[in-house]
């Protein structure tokens, strides 16, 4: 997802796609490479540019995307969720400075929390907006429905643990990838 951000974090989506391949080969990281350096002309002409890129690091790959980050930093920062209610946005960065072999590497690369769950209420908090302004999120005509769907893909519930109340994100559709992009977009346009 690539999406631009205006005053009052008012937002428009630029670009929904996905980039196939093995995150462990390099050819799907020049891919991204080469989707990161495109501009994206607005209807007056002028040219917009990725200016901050976050990618998850969650998963079985994160040593790539560590490598990746650490090229392209500060513009590119490796993150990770944190699901809890109330955490910050995004949070103070770790050094990741240990790679998969067990070496030392030399300026280590930023590690930086997200509160995931954060994020989604504000992000379904904004999509009540319906007037352009600050927090509107705005899509492009043509959209495809599955982002939409992927977009709306959970719902917090409150859970009673030892009969006290606890806030909790579940999913409520099989995918939920369009809903992860736009946390990693607002935490990159707020880091």
């Amino acid at each position: 997802v690539v999406r631009a951000w205006g005053k009052g974090e008012e937002s428009w989506l630029v670009l929904y796609t996905e980039i196939y391949g093995d995150p462990g080969q390099p050819q799907l990281w020049d891919d991204l490479d080469r989707l990161l350096s495109r501009t994206f002309p607005r209807a007056d002409g002028t040219e917009l540019h990725v200016v901050s890129t976050a990618i998850d690091s969650g998963g079985h790959h994160a040593q790539d995307v560590y490598a990746f980050t650490r090229r392209k930093a500060p513009n590119v920062i490796a993150i990770k969720g944190a699901s809890r209610i109330n955490q910050p946005v995004i949070g103070r960065p770790s050094t990741v400075d240990v790679s998969w072999q067990g070496k030392v590497i030399p300026d280590g690369v930023q590690l930086w929390p997200v509160g995931g769950d954060t994020v989604k209420g504000l992000i379904y908090s904004r999509l009540k907006i319906t007037e352009p302004g600050p927090g509107c999120y705005h899509w492009p005509i043509g959209t495809p429905d599955q982002y939409f769907v992927e977009l709306s893909a959970e719902k917090l519930i409150t859970r009673y643990v030892k009969g006290f109340p606890k806030l909790e994100w579940i999913k409520t559709g099989p995918n939920n990838h369009a809903l992860d992009c736009e946390i990693y977009c607002y935490a990159a346009a707020v880091r």
